[in-house]
C-alpha cells in the first residue's frame, strides 16, 4: 500500500514508525540521579508501535500495537506496584495509532493500521474510570503515525501522518 507525505497548513509532517516491543522503566529519584534505569513489569503481549498514555490517575494505559500484527489489546501499568494489571478489548485492533489524555481521564485512541495494514479513520473512548472502549465518531482522513494534540477547547488535532492515495 502506497503511503505519502501530506503538505497542509501545518507545513510538511512525516512520522517514522519503528516496531518494538514497549518497555516500561521504573524511573526512581535515586536512579535519576544516578543516571541509571531499573527494569519493572512487563506486558503480558508486545505493543510495537502502540501507544503508552499517563492517566490521571498515575497509572499507565499501554495500546494497540503488536508482534507482526495488529493487536485490539490494553493493558494498565501500576507504577506502585510495577505491574501490569488487566487485560482490556479494544473495539479495532490497530497498531500506530494516536492516543491523547482528554481532561475528564479518559483516553482517545484514533487512527493506526489494521492487521492487513488497512489505514483507519477509526477512533475509540477508553472510560479509564470503566476501563472499557467505545466506538466514537471517524476522522476525515484516515491516517496512521500521526500527532494528536489536545487543545484548550477540549478538541483534538489529528495532523500529519501516513495515509493511502
Amino acid at each position: 500500500m502506497a503511503s505519502h507525505l501530506h503538505k497542509g497548513s501545518f507545513g510538511l509532517s512525516f512520522a517514522l514508525s519503528i516496531a518494538c516491543t514497549i518497555s516500561i522503566l521504573l524511573i526512581s529519584a535515586a536512579a535519576v540521579s544516578a543516571q541509571t534505569f531499573s527494569p519493572t513489569g512487563s506486558t503480558a503481549d508486545p505493543h510495537g508501535s502502540g501507544t503508552a498514555t499517563l492517566l490521571l490517575s498515575g497509572k499507565v494505559l499501554v495500546a494497540g500495537g503488536g508482534n507482526g500484527e495488529a493487536q485490539d489489546i490494553a493493558e494498565i501499568y501500576n507504577p506502585g506496584l510495577g505491574n501490569f494489571a488487566g487485560m482490556y478489548s479494544m473495539t479495532a485492533a490497530r497498531f500506530g495509532q494516536t492516543a491523547t489524555l482528554l481532561a475528564n481521564g479518559n483516553v482517545l485512541i484514533a487512527g493506526g493500521q489494521d492487521q492487513n495494514n488497512n489505514t483507519l479513520n477509526s477512533a475509540e473512548i477508553f472510560d479509564s474510570t470503566k476501563g472499557t472502549f467505545t466506538a466514537t465518531g471517524f476522522m476525515n482522513w484516515p491516517r496512521s503515525d500521526a500527532t494528536a494534540t489536545l487543545l484548550p477547547n477540549g478538541k483534538v488535532l489529528v495532523t500529519g501522518g501516513l495515509f493511502p492515495d
